[in-house]
């Protein structure tokens, strides 16, 4: 093989190794970096939505949770947010894992947990979307819902 076929067969794998990053990189911008989330309760009866992981160990990322007030409310409430100022990363013991379950992306809970929904936007100081209970009726400008995790109610 001569000087000139080396240079031109360095130059086509280069080249070909350019094209497979570049392609990688822009798969990833368009279909990897989009966010999956889950549901994940435990047995203790708590229930948190996050991002799963499950190497080097079970944990969720970008966690939030439901938790019902005194008056029976069920708000959804970002975990990092919380008094004591967590990371927003819960470790979680897999034998206290009752189930766990892709959220749908066209699931109604996606726009809080992404942070796009206009009455997240506003609650965002501190850190909780109000929910209706079940048992009391929807607001007539709100639409009803047969999710089992109500639209926000504005306050």
């Amino acid at each position: 093989m001569n000087k000139t076929n080396k240079i031109l067969l360095f130059a086509v794998i280069v080249l070909a190794a350019v094209v497979v990053i570049l392609g990688g990189v822009y798969y990833w911008q368009k279909f990897g970096s989009q966010k999956t989330y889950y549901a994940v309760y435990l047995d203790t009866g708590d229930l948190y939505f996050g991002e799963l992981s499950t190497f080097p160990h079970w944990s969720l990322s970008d966690v939030w949770y439901l938790q019902r007030n005194s008056q029976g409310n069920t708000s959804l409430a970002q975990f990092s947010k919380s008094p004591w100022g967590p990371d927003g990363t819960i470790e979680l013991n897999k034998d206290k894992i009752v189930w766990s379950a892709k959220i749908s992306d066209t699931s109604q809970l996606i726009p809080y947990l992404n942070g796009s929904a206009s009455e997240l936007n506003s609650n965002q100081q501190s850190g909780t979307v109000n929910q209706p209970n079940g048992t009391s009726p929807a607001p007539t400008n709100q639409g009803t819902s047969t999710s089992p995790i109500a639209p926000p109610v504005k306050q």
